[in-house]
């Protein structure tokens, strides 16, 4: 698991997409979950891109369904 934590515009995004690229993902597929929350790419392995920046307490992320991603052994 790599968790990127910064203020907006640092860069987590850019710094995510270009980890995906390695991955095999192509760039332009990796856009800021901010609205989705949770996004899945499919690469050499699978990356969950989450932004957790708009959850509000710990309640809301258990319908985000991040026990499964944890699960499943990868997330960036």
């Amino acid at each position: 698991m790599v968790v990127l934590r910064g203020p907006l515009g640092a860069g987590k995004t850019t710094l995510a997409r270009a980890l995906c690229r390695e991955l095999g993902v192509p760039p332009a597929e990796v856009r800021s979950p901010s609205f989705t929350l949770v996004n899945e790419y499919r690469g050499v392995l699978p990356v969950f891109h989450v932004d957790l920046y708009r959850v509000g307490d710990v309640a809301e992320l258990a319908g985000l369904g991040l026990d499964e991603v944890l699960a499943a052994g990868a997330c960036a």
